[in-house]
């Protein structure tokens, strides 16, 4: 799939050595990363920049340094703010805990696609330019 170069990635995942293979395994076929440990880290980030794709794990605090009891599905929350912000921004999500039984209800509204924990690099590739491409015949049709 022909794709352009140079696409901006947010990755949050509270997982450093997760977020740290995803960053480097998409900076090597040309995608410009950044990384998050949080919630409120990603929506700072979100708001400096501009991402093209974000791809967040269910589980994430909050806030740096909160420990797991207080996650919850932050990582939902953050897609909805990121939705309601930025509508054409591709949304991700990632989980190993959550089954596509359970992301049905989100549908199209929060997220745009769902990788089940581990998944392939070449998934995720596929899946952030196919959900770029199906927001762009969106926006060009007019929705």
């Amino acid at each position: 799939m022909d794709r352009p170069t140079r696409r901006r990635v947010l990755i949050v995942d509270d997982n450093p050595t997760f977020a740290r293979v995803l960053r480097e395994a998409l900076s090597t076929r040309g995608y410009v990363c950044e990384t998050a440990r949080s919630a409120a880290e990603a929506w700072n980030m979100f708001g400096a920049g501009e991402f093209d794709a974000i791809v967040s794990d269910l589980h994430i605090a909050d806030r740096a340094g909160e420990d797991r009891t207080s996650r919850d599905r932050s990582g939902i929350a953050l897609l909805r703010r990121i939705r309601d912000e930025s509508p054409g921004c591709a949304r991700v999500l990632v989980s190993g805990s959550l089954d596509p039984d359970e992301v049905a209800p989100l549908g199209d509204s929060v997220i745009d696609a769902y990788l089940r924990k581990p998944f392939e690099l070449s998934a995720l590739i596929e899946t952030i330019e196919s959900s770029l491409a199906r927001k762009r015949s969106s926006r060009a049709s007019g929705h």
